[in-house]
């Protein structure tokens, strides 16, 4: 999988792989596996963690806000009254972790990279 980025004027705001998106009047807001800077030798790279991350960007002013917690990420959509209005795939989260960890010796690139 690419690396999933949303980027505006060149400033990347969201930055990991996005399994899941959706767009509002107001807001993005999203599902993502948060990726870990690493050093596999002499080169840099990006490994795919299993941390869940669900992101809320406001497009008018780039305020981010990133939760671990999936409770808490619904209550600040209910907050914003756009859960109602929002459509994600949670089920992404576990597919595209399933299919990155097994895509290569997840166990030994991990043991053989140090984080950056």
């Amino acid at each position: 999988m690419d690396k999933t980025s949303i980027v505006k004027d060149g400033k990347t705001y969201v930055e990991g792989t996005i399994v899941s998106y959706d767009v509002t009047r107001k807001y993005i807001v999203g599902l993502r596996l948060k990726l870990q800077p690493v050093v596999c030798g002499d080169t840099q790279n990006t490994m795919v963690t299993n941390t869940k991350m669900y992101f809320v960007l406001n497009k008018a002013n780039g305020n981010l806000i990133h939760y671990t917690s999936e409770e808490k990420f619904k209550a600040k959509l209910t907050e914003l009254d756009i859960a109602d209005d929002v459509e994600l795939d949670y089920s992404q989260l576990d597919f595209v972790w399933k299919y990155e960890s097994t895509g290569y010796n997840y166990s030994a690139y991990r043991r053989s990279c140090q984080p950056k």
